[in-house]
């Protein structure tokens, strides 16, 4: 007994030792990554040569520890060395963990005082996205699970806690309850870890004896027939326990591993038997299809560890829901739910009840969390599973344009023309350029301080169908179907033509819009100089604008093509600046020259937008960037504006976009006026 319970202790530390093992890299590289960030991020720091001390001791340990894992799979290749010494193992690799943790505490704690305050709050969101990420990895083992993250953010929480800024203080306090926080995350996820584990060798074994037994009952039945009953009694007390443990593999499957609601092959499976039952004793069946807003943002900015706890606080509001719904995780940020309600009030009040618990439920982790929530109802819009979740989901895509009409949208036979629009659109994309549908209109941009054209935007315009499509219609479906690269590359090509056929040009600069998918392709900015060379365009002149989607895809990806460009004379802008959701971190390290403000910023000037716009300005004055107003309409926002120190403006007010640029085309009479009040030099 002693001797059985000592080999599966030995067999659960190898498997612990070998899941460690395996999610290292990941974990090593990322910490070798963000340990130069945080170094040569700010190198003017008052602490340099003590950060590169630590760093040089940092890096070498990781070094350290990316050895001793590669060494560890050469031998675990080689033979089963792991599985002979699992203990051995586990010690080195507690010991290069927490001797990790203590240097990322080391440098929180010794460096903060003399941080400035951008470079203190970088370093806690560091700390702080590592310390979310480790639990996971590290869950084979509770004593790293639960003390590296906090021994990460622990120690510079509490020197901000203890210093004089009230700023520090606060996010130290946010620290300390984000570590502990992490303790029972970690807690959860190695109890998860440990049963998945234990529950592996005990099929192992159940398997093994069931296999042993049956040899046993073969001999038995040829020596002793008359022993058969007992025999057979044993067998089928061992069957009953195979069907048990393949009962419960079964419910597993069927559960999604993070919330614990059934995932979606099991819930079509559910909500297919109910509509196949006798409905006439219940009400009407409402499908309630869930996405919530903006979860990619939450992802990206507060790390996949919040993004997980945001998922796990909405399966606990819709499996606590009034009426005892049947609910899944469809996927992603997604969820479905069915239940018997009487109408489409109830339906609809229920739908409130759920954004307003989900709020709620997430206002404790700092977040402003909502949904969008489409809803269809069976029998009568359908009797198959599939297609009323298909209904429902139209009807979510619907209520995510409108959030703010209803709690909800209930499915209505008009949405399905929305959709045979946007898949006619997608097919007419595919031959715009080849049945010659596209063209470009050009918009000056002014210079204040001379009254001329100082650069030219074009635009694109898409005659499809006797009408002409606007771009925020059909550049979504071209980005979805692929074609935007295409379209994008023509966009180009045809302006530079353009401008370079007109030679009292020469100078005047270009601004295109391209858009993420775009700068994310390999061989964006080869492509990008294939067209300039072919129309011998300069690329000094050629101004590439993007908008702040940027911030919320990994930049890493476009880096090369935005460097390769640049290095050529290319230039970039910030389009429509202020309606997304940038990072101060990337706005830094991308090579913007210029942001451009959103019209619907300026149209408020004299609201709460003239104090964006004056924030906007103050910001592209300290990164370098010239400010262009877009969206001008009249005298008055042309005057603030100016008073606000922007001097590059565009806008219907001086002039609409021309099919054809002109050179000497200005304003006459509103730039008289306006020099004649503002003594333009």
């Amino acid at each position: 007994m002693t001797s059985s319970i000592a080999q599966e202790k030995h067999n659960r530390t190898a498997d612990s030792v070998e899941l460690l093992y395996q999610n290292s890299f990941g974990g090593i590289l990322i910490c070798m990554l963000a340990s130069t960030a945080l170094v040569f991020a700010f190198p003017d720091s008052l602490v340099f040569e003590t950060k590169m001390i630590w760093w040089a001791a940092m890096n070498t340990l990781m070094l350290i520890r990316l050895l001793d894992t590669l060494w560890w799979r050469k031998l675990n290749r080689e033979s089963n060395y792991t599985l002979e010494n699992p203990d051995f193992w586990l010690l080195r690799f507690r010991a290069g963990a927490i001797l990790t943790a203590l240097f990322w505490g080391a440098f929180g704690a010794i460096v903060m005082q003399r941080m400035g305050d951008v470079e203190f709050v970088t370093t806690v969101i560091i700390l702080s996205s590592l310390a979310g990420a480790a639990p996971t990895p590290l869950s084979a083992d509770k004593l790293l699970a639960i003390f590296y993250s906090a021994l990460l953010i622990l120690p510079i929480s509490v020197a901000g806690v203890l210093g004089p800024d009230y700023m520090r203080q606060v996010l130290g306090a946010l620290g300390i309850f984000f570590a502990f926080t992490m303790v029972f995350s970690a807690l959860k996820i190695t109890r998860f870890t440990q049963d998945a584990i234990s529950l592996k060798h005990k099929n192992l074994d159940l398997l093994d004896q069931v296999s042993n037994d049956k040899k046993t009952l073969a001999e038995k039945n040829a020596l002793l027939e008359s022993s058969y009953k007992e025999i057979n009694a044993i067998k089928n007390g061992l069957e009953i326990e195979v069907e048990k443990r393949t009962e419960e593999l079964r419910t597993l499957s069927e559960q999604d591993g993070l919330t614990g609601l059934l995932n979606r092959k099991a819930f079509v499976k559910r909500l297919q038997s109910f509509l196949q039952s006798d409905l006439s004793n219940y009400g009407d069946c409402a499908i309630i299809f869930i996405d919530l807003n903006k979860f990619k943002i939450i992802n990206d900015m507060q790390g996949h560890g919040i993004g997980d706890r945001v998922l796990v606080e909405v399966a606990k509001v819709l499996r606590t829901l009034p009426g005892e719904p049947t609910v899944c995780r469809w996927g992603g940020d997604e969820f479905v739910m069915f239940i018997d309600v009487n109408g489409t009030q109830l339906t609809l009040e229920l739908c409130e009840l759920i954004n307003a618990e989900i709020a709620s439920a997430n206002q404790k982790l700092g977040l402003d969390v909502s949904a969008s929530l489409g809803v269809a109802f069976a029998p009568t819009q359908g009797h198959v599973a599939e297609e009323l979740i298909k209904l429902a989901d139209v009807a979510m895509f619907q209520h995510k344009q409108a959030p703010n009409q209803s709690s909800a949208v209930v499915f209505e036979a008009r949405f399905l023309s929305a959709l045979e629009r946007a898949e006619t659109l997608r097919a007419g994309l595919n031959n715009a350029i080849a049945n010659n549908e596209l063209s470009l209109v050009f918009q000056p941009i002014y210079n204040l301080d001379s009254g001329s054209i100082e650069s030219y935007e074009s635009l694109l315009r898409w005659h499809f169908l006797n009408e002409v499509i606007e771009p925020e219609e059909f550049i979504p479906l071209a980005e979805q179907t692929g074609v935007v690269y295409e379209v994008g590359l023509w966009v180009i090509a045809r302006a530079t033509e353009h401008m370079k056929a007109s030679s009292t040009l020469s100078s005047t600069r270009l601004a295109v819009n391209v858009s993420v998918k775009q700068m994310n392709h390999p061989n964006f900015a080869r492509d990008v100089m294939r067209v300039l060379n072919d129309v011998c365009f300069s690329a000094e002149r050629l101004h590439l604008e993007i908008t702040e989607s940027i911030f919320t895809n990994d930049p890493s990806a476009m880096l090369g093509n935005l460097s390769q460009l640049r290095s050529t004379g290319v230039t970039f802008g910030l389009d429509d600046f202020g309606t997304g959701y940038s990072s101060m971190v990337q706005l830094q390290a991308l090579p913007f020259s210029s942001i451009k403000i959103d019209k619907r910023f300026v149209h408020d000037i004299d609201g709460s937008g003239g104090a964006i716009v004056k924030s906007i300005v103050l910001l592209a004055r300290e990164l370098g960037a010239e400010v262009v107003a877009e969206g001008v309409e009249n005298h008055r926002q042309l005057d603030r504006l100016y008073e606000l120190g922007i001097r590059r403006i565009q806008g219907y007010f001086l002039a609409k976009p021309q099919k054809q640029v002109a050179p000497d085309l200005k304003a006459p009479v509103i730039f008289d006026s306006y020099k004649s009040f503002r003594s333009f030099p």
